[in-house]
């Protein structure tokens, strides 16, 4: 008798297929947008990339980087849930496992024991629970991880109905893909590929940003900017919610 899929088993899934479906369709964008739509796409990805996965699901969901207001903890962590990259307690608990067992058969996501494959386009954003108590202890946060499945469905179904198809792949669905992809193959497979962290060369910049392309740096030295090329965490810094000095 087959195993019935548990909750979390099944936004696993659905995650994973939205996020192919959006991947899938960046040749569409790319022949319908116009050269406005670009730019914009690009700022959506920016934003998505490092401010809602880097600086606040990375840097301050599981490492207490910086100190946001609670408004900006719910609204960032609503936009994460529906972006397919998870709550505060699922990416704290993944990420401080990956820091625990970097690149042993304990790691969530190691490419030279799981395969790029799975590291890219399978694996979401969960471990070991018991790494995110300080986390769970927010009930904000427990209810996104509870509901996280159908806020994902419902939010993402929104979007859609809501924007013209060439807007929703603009904004949304080009953003969110990318953030995933580009996270999950720049950093997780690239910056890994040798069994072992590694920095990124300066090319990648544009796409991973600071937090990405100095993966080996962040391992060694954990802290909220790596270089001076961090512009989330000096946007952060001049806010007034860190006291770190950016490097």
């Amino acid at each position: 008798m087959k195993k019935e899929l548990t909750k979390i088993e099944l936004t696993k899934h659905i995650a994973s297929a939205l996020f192919v479906i959006y991947f899938c369709l960046l040749p569409f964008w790319i022949y319908y947008a116009t050269w406005y739509q670009l730019i914009v796409g690009y700022l959506c990805y920016w934003f998505m990339q490092d401010i809602v996965q880097s600086l606040f699901m990375h840097r301050w969901a599981s490492h207490k980087f910086w100190n946001p207001p609670k408004w900006v903890q719910k609204i960032l962590s609503l936009i994460a849930v529906v972006g397919l990259i998870g709550t505060p307690i699922t990416y704290a608990a993944w990420h401080r496992t990956h820091h625990a067992f970097s690149d042993t058969d304990k790691d969530p996501h190691s490419p030279t024991l799981q395969g790029w494959l799975h590291v890219v386009f399978a694996h979401y954003h969960t471990a070991e629970v018991k790494r995110a108590t300080d986390r769970m202890r927010d009930s904000y946060f427990v209810w996104l991880t509870k509901n996280m499945m159908s806020l994902m469905i419902l939010g993402n179904l929104a979007v859609f109905i809501l924007l013209p198809f060439t807007w929703f792949m603009t904004v949304w669905a080009i953003p969110v893909a990318y953030t995933i992809f580009n996270t999950n193959f720049g950093v997780l497979v690239l910056s890994h590929k040798s069994g072992k962290p590694e920095n990124l060369s300066a090319w990648a910049l544009p796409l991973l940003y600071d937090d990405g392309v100095f993966h080996k740096s962040h391992h060694d030295n954990p802290k909220l900017s790596q270089s001076k090329y961090d512009v989330s965490g000096w946007i952060v810094t001049k806010l007034g919610w860190t006291n770190e000095k950016i490097s």
